[in-house]
């Protein structure tokens, strides 16, 4: 039995009513429910003014009808209530936004953005209706209607928003495939887990992060130099009061002014425009050009920098100041992509930071040990291994990549292609990983080169594209005839993968989507030649990516319920991270991670796997300084 629900909040302090979205100020009573509703699809619908004790029967009467609980958005009507007090992990839950993603995930390069809110969704589902145009209308003139005023108006638009969630859903239910009707309950599932996360937030050592400034901004300081924009002489200084402050490039930070750098003062000839007609120095037009000069890969770099800077380092303090707390909130997002993975937001309505984007975190590690458990936890990471590359090897059937990939666990892929470009056998190439020898392990050794090129060639990422990744992603500056010699290299290795993309590209124009092994879809339709690489991209990428993102929904939904002791923190690409007690023994999480390489494959995605799909596991005292079980 499907029951749509739906709450409505207001902050309880005056000068704050932002804080009626924030499912935390509960805790301290600056935020509160104000009416629950709930309805079935037929129309038969009950709203109370919530009280804990009245959602208490609410809730009993739901569970005794073995109630599906149907939701829009479910992580904030599922953290108020958990903040609230109420525990709703039992309950099977639905997100009917999730199910219409299901239906309409597709390319909308000619449409622009897309709406996915309920009043846009009551407009495409429920237009046959009666009501849908007044509802549709009280939904856009709520978007001027703070939260918790107009009382009458919000206990309206409670009924009426479970009721279109509840007759959305059922018909969006109705248009699935058998294997998106089940992987929709394990998306589901996700929904209590990150709404828990969600309310208790990560802690992160703001302390560090103002420490940590130092050092980035010296190196995004001496690019300027080295490019001459921080020329005393030059129209481009940046230094505030005439002394020895700095401030990032305003020129670099803006992108009409750094087209004006490269089209003009450099003259460079401009083959990138932006969707208005304007020069564009996005990541692709950079990167070509830096075939020809490699001020663009310092710009380049400088870019990646900034992103640390700002999000990294100035957002957690500025999250921090405004929350009075070094535990933020990032906002997880379920099915933000087209692939289907999480996100995080680092905002409430553009305005307010709450949070940071965990799911960008960059990968050095004096940024990642910002990132720290509770007191009395120990941070637990469980990373699938080898994740995109084993699904390729299922999609491609590439024989070489499933031959590694039959030895389970201790195979290594990444080992492997550093064994060939370093013209050495497998055997040898592990005795000297294993004796530590830094040709092998060194920072940007073999096998380092190796795992660059694994998971950047099964793309179809071109040679000029692949250097920009290994300088500006991985830091290793290396020439074009050096890339273009490890493409060719990874290609003779595995030649299934060419013939994947080919296969992948024409059985996505023949379908019209490209689908992954859980049955998720995305819909091609643009192939005209100004879309075409991006459409067959998707074509071979979707498959891969969007099969990770079925993974992860599928190991969160199992790991949460069967292992209350762990206790979910946030996802990010191929791993799912938690805290569990700080005296846990290790034997505990490796029980974890046999679960987790036992998922129910077969019985969720209806696949035979040729090849496992095992995780391991790390834990720490930060995410920075994990050690591998």
């Amino acid at each position: 039995m499907k029951i749509g629900i739906d709450i409505e909040t207001k902050s309880t302090v005056e000068d704050h009513p932002e804080y009626a979205l924030q499912p935390w100020r509960v805790l301290t009573g600056e935020a509160v429910i104000t009416d629950v509703s709930v309805s079935t699809v037929d129309g038969k619908s009950k709203t109370i003014a919530y009280t804990k004790e009245g959602m208490e029967d609410l809730l009993a009467d739901l569970k005794e009808k073995k109630a599906n609980l149907v939701w829009w958005n479910g992580i904030f009507d599922l953290s108020f209530l958990y903040a609230a007090g109420h525990d709703l992990s039992k309950f099977n839950h639905i997100d009917g936004m999730h199910l219409w993603k299901l239906i309409k995930n597709s390319q909308r390069t000619e449409m622009g953005a897309f709406s996915w809110s309920l009043g846009a969704a009551a407009a495409y589902w429920l237009e046959d209706l009666s009501w849908c145009k007044s509802f549709v209308a009280m939904k856009k003139r709520g978007i001027d209607i703070v939260a918790g005023q107009d009382a009458d108006y919000w206990t309206k638009r409670a009924a009426l928003d479970a009721l279109a969630t509840v007759m959305i859903a059922d018909r969006c239910w109705a248009k699935l495939t058998p294997k998106q009707k089940r992987i929709a309950p394990v998306e589901g599932a996700c929904l209590w887990p990150n709404a828990v996360s969600y309310v208790k937030g990560v802690l992160v050592n703001v302390a560090q992060c103002k420490n940590m400034s130092a050092g980035i901004t010296e190196e995004m300081a001496a690019i300027e130099t080295e490019l001459d924009l921080l020329n005393p002489t030059g129209t481009s200084k940046e230094l505030l009061g005439g002394g020895d402050i700095w401030s990032p490039s305003k020129i670099l930070r803006s992108p009409k002014k750094k087209a004006k750098l490269v089209y003009e003062d450099w003259g460079f000839k401009c083959k990138r425009f932006t969707p208005a007609g304007a020069p564009s120095t996005d990541k692709a037009a950079l990167t070509y050009l830096a075939d020809n000069d490699d001020r663009f890969i310092e710009l380049l770099r400088w870019s990646e920098l900034n992103t640390q800077y700002t999000k990294f380092i100035n957002t957690p303090q500025e999250a921090a100041a405004y929350l009075g707390s070094n535990y933020l909130h990032p906002q997880p997002k379920i099915f933000s992509t087209y692939t289907g993975r999480m996100t995080y937001s680092g905002k409430i309505k553009q305005k307010f930071k709450t949070g940071c984007a965990l799911h960008q975190w960059p990968r050095p590690k004096a940024l990642r040990k910002l990132v720290m458990p509770p007191p009395g936890k120990k941070l637990v990471e469980f990373d699938a291994a080898g994740q995109e590359n084993r699904i390729m090897a299922i999609f491609s059937q590439d024989p070489t990549m499933l031959g590694i990939f039959k030895d389970g666990r201790s195979s290594d892929i990444h080992s492997f292609t550093g064994a060939d470009l370093a013209k050495m056998s497998y055997d040898k190439f592990i005795e000297l990983k294993k004796a530590g020898n830094v040709a092998i392990v060194g920072g940007h050794g073999y096998r380092y080169q190796g795992k660059f090129n694994n998971l950047s060639n099964q793309y179809r990422v071109g040679v000029r594209t692949q250097r920009i990744q290994a300088r500006v992603q991985y830091g290793m500056n290396v020439d074009f005839m050096t890339v273009k010699d490890w493409q060719d290299g990874w290609h003779r290795l595995y030649p299934g993968v060419k013939a994947y993309q080919k296969s992948a590209i024409r059985s996505a124009k023949e379908l019209g989507y490209a689908e992954t092994l859980g049955g998720r879809r995305f819909y091609l339709t643009h192939w005209s030649e100004d879309y075409r690489w991006g459409t067959e991209s998707s074509a071979i990428n979707f498959p891969i990516q969007g099969t990770g993102a079925d993974m992860k929904e599928l190991a969160v939904a199992v790991l949460t319920r069967k292992y209350p002791e762990f206790e979910y923190a946030f996802d990010l690409h191929d791993a799912l991270f938690g805290y569990v007690d700080i005296d846990m023994p290790n034997s505990k999480l490796l029980e974890m991670r046999d679960t987790l390489d036992n998922l129910p494959y077969k019985e969720v995605w209806g696949v035979d796997l040729p090849i496992e799909l095992p995780w391991d596991c790390q834990v720490g005292p930060n995410w920075g300084e994990m050690v591998e079980l």
